[in-house]
Formats: C-alpha cells, sequence, structure tokens
C-alpha cells in the first residue's frame, strides 16, 4: 500500500475500525487514526476486545467518522 492510499485518513481525528468477531459478523469501533508512510496506526490496550479480534482476524476496515462514531 502507499500512503497515497491514506490520504483521506490523514485529515481525520476518528475513523470507524471495523473488526471481525469470531462468528464473522463485523464491530466497528471509533478510534484516532495516525498514518506512519505505508501503515495506519491506531491505539488501544493490550487486553481491548478490538486488540483481540484483530489477532485472531488481521482483516480490518476503516472509513472516516465523527467523535461519536457516526
Amino acid at each position: 500500500m502507499t500512503s497515497a492510499v491514506f490520504a483521506p485518513i490523514r485529515r481525520q481525528r476518528t475513523i470507524l475500525l471495523e473488526t471481525r468477531k469470531r462468528d464473522g459478523s463485523w464491530i466497528a469501533t471509533p478510534v484516532a487514526p495516525a498514518v506512519a508512510g505505508d501503515r495506519l496506526l491506531v491505539g488501544t490496550f493490550t487486553g481491548a476486545w478490538k486488540a483481540k479480534r484483530i489477532a485472531n482476524f488481521p482483516e480490518v476496515a476503516g472509513r472516516p467518522a465523527r467523535f461519536a462514531g457516526r
């Protein structure tokens, strides 16, 4: 991936990070993104459910959102 892919996200303060649950359904969680080169970074605690879901299913999706997650 190139940094051009993340260009719209660079201006966002909040995005909805979508991760998969074990049953295959998607869960959207508002997070603050940071772009570093060709990587999208989000901060979370190690024991957070989103971190566990990403560890189980590394495929994620994201879209711009407001602070409230809408």
